[in-house]
C-alpha cells in the first residue's frame, strides 16, 4: 500500500486570547507532500480546541485527496 500524495496533519499550538487574557491550546491542520519533499503545502491555524474533530478532519481530508485549493472552504464548511 503506497502512502497518498496529500497528508493532512492536525497540529497541536498554544495560543493566547486576548479577550480571556489567557493561554488555551487550539489543534491547527497542515497539508503536506511528502512524496515530493514538501513538508508544508498550506497551514489553517486554530481550527478548533476539539483535537478529536480536528484529527477526524485530518484522516478524511487524507483519505479523499482534498485538494489544497478546497482546504480553507473544507474547514470552513466542517465548522458550520
Amino acid at each position: 500500500v503506497s502512502m497518498p500524495q496529500l497528508q493532512y496533519y492536525p497540529v497541536r499550538e498554544t495560543l493566547f486570547s486576548a479577550e480571556a487574557g489567557t493561554r488555551y491550546v487550539s489543534f491547527g491542520l497542515r497539508c503536506c507532500a511528502p512524496e515530493q519533499g514538501v513538508p508544508q503545502l498550506a497551514f489553517i491555524p486554530d481550527v478548533s480546541c476539539d483535537e478529536i474533530f480536528v484529527r477526524g478532519l485530518a484522516d478524511r481530508f487524507t483519505r479523499h485527496q482534498l485538494s489544497p485549493c478546497h482546504f480553507l472552504d473544507a474547514v470552513l464548511d466542517s465548522l458550520c
